[in-house]
């Protein structure tokens, strides 16, 4: 019997080509036989695993925290508290940090290496998913949580480079694959009912290929689907606008932040992350000439409103929202920031996920990281200025996008598709091909 504590998606997801089924449910636990490359497990799989309700303080009747709060005691009820002997823990990016880096920040290393201590003498292990697009917080607030060499048995999977070397880590940044495909769309996407799975029915591979259900006829030529209108992306739809593109396009802008962003301006403070690593240029284009009234953005679409400002791409799948056009458009966020490496984010795969044509600003490791996989990028077929690829201001990249786009036709860009519609779905198969096998690092460790 293997212990764990993970979340469905994290468990089904590493175990992606393998079968499940369960056999027993109770209040704290389901037992699943996971069969995998021709050999039965037997799993205990933990249900117990919101890391949200442990309670980090008591306050008084005025308000303060009580000095002498026993953080330990308290928390007997949580199992990353208080663990069970023998358990191997798969945690998310929510579990590493609602646990790990906030003990830490709350209550400082001696806490700290007592909940350490803890894992140690109940032989306790952790397989750390270190991968899910934060590099301001791997570089800031979560640096020492990620760095740290724990006293107990771990591995950790890592996506910055500036982990490499770290004892038991395996570092590439398309090891963030795994976090989007458990985190980005199953956790999201699913209404966490795996019958399927847990009738062993299907793989969590076969849920995931029919989760997109691509058409061939589609209304727009590209699509540019953004939450905040920061800088890169308002001047993208400032353009759309200004050459009579917008009829184009699916172009969207949740105007909640738009909102935000026009009422922060007055401030002359663009500081909307939280962090002093903003570059130059987002000062710069921080104006109310360049942020218009929001009567300007009157065919810019608002799918989400108010109520959904973060459930862009669960709304893009669950309502076909990728059928809309042929070529996806993104404008990474990462490019906005001082930063020690070159980095892209979960915007940049969704070209892949919802199979289709794609074009990533502010992404060119990602382009040169993908072609040494064996990706197709499409910048040749779509006509795109080669010299897109070779600068790293991402509105110079806006205007070679423009210039393709005034180029394209809704005719032109069908055609363009539908001939390279094997590339598009072969892209599919390398990634998850690469994600898988390099999680057969993780798979090993846990049924070792």
């Amino acid at each position: 019997m293997i212990n764990i504590v993970s979340r469905e998606p994290q468990l089904f997801s590493l175990f992606g080509k393998s079968k499940f089924k369960q056999i027993e449910v109770t209040k704290e636990y389901k037992i699943l036989i996971l069969t995998h490359e021709g050999t039965e497990y037997q799993i205990k799989l933990y249900s117990d695993f919101d890391e949200t309700s442990i309670h980090w303080s008591r306050k008084n009747n005025l308000g303060y925290d009580i000095a002498n709060y026993d953080f330990f005691n308290t928390n007997q009820h949580s199992v990353f508290i208080n663990p069970p002997e023998n358990t191997t823990f798969i945690l998310d990016r929510w579990q590493f940090v609602g646990v790990w880096v906030k003990l830490f920040r709350v209550y400082g290393i001696g806490f700290f290496k007592k909940l350490e201590q803890i894992y140690k003498e109940r032989n306790c292990r952790i397989t750390f998913g270190l991968a899910y697009f934060e590099p301001l917080d791997y570089e800031v607030d979560h640096y020492t949580a990620c760095n740290y060499d724990y006293d107990f048995d771990y591995i950790k999977l890592a996506d910055y480079p500036l982990f490499e070397g770290l004892k038991n880590t395996r570092v590439n940044t398309f090891n963030s694959l795994w976090s989007y495909i458990y985190d980005i769309l199953a956790f999201e996407v699913s209404p966490n009912n795996w019958n399927k799975i847990l009738n062993g029915e299907e793989t969590f591979f076969d849920w995931l290929d029919g989760l997109v259900k691509p058409t061939d006829d589609r209304e727009n030529v590209f699509a540019m689907m953004g939450g905040k209108p920061r800088y890169h992306r308002l001047y993208f739809i400032n353009k759309v606008i200004e050459n009579g593109l917008v009829d184009r396009g699916y172009v969207t802008m949740n105007k909640f932040f738009f909102d935000e962003y026009a009422t922060q301006i007055k401030s002359d403070n663009p500081n909307t992350d939280g962090t002093n690593l903003l570059k130059q240029e987002v000062f710069d284009y921080w104006n109310t000439d360049f942020y218009k009234p929001l009567s300007y953005y009157d065919k810019i679409k608002d799918p989400l409103g108010e109520h959904k400002r973060f459930e862009y791409t669960t709304e893009n799948i669950v309502n076909k929202e990728y059928n809309n056009s042929y070529i996806e458009i993104v404008a990474e966020t990462h490019i906005l920031f001082n930063k020690m490496f070159d980095f892209w984010s979960e915007k940049t795969y969704h070209g892949l996920f919802f199979e289709k044509l794609f074009i990533s600003v502010g992404a060119n490791k990602f382009y040169r990281e993908f072609e040494k996989l064996g990706g197709h990028t499409f910048i040749k077929e779509l006509g795109i200025n080669p010299l897109f690829l070779e600068t790293e201001d991402p509105l110079k990249q806006m205007d070679y996008v423009i210039e393709c786009l005034e180029k394209l036709s809704i005719e032109d860009t069908k055609r363009i598709y539908l001939e390279n519609l094997s590339k598009i779905q072969e892209n599919k198969k390398i990634i998850l091909d690469w994600i898988y096998n390099e999680l057969d690092y993780f798979r090993q460790f846990i049924l070792k």
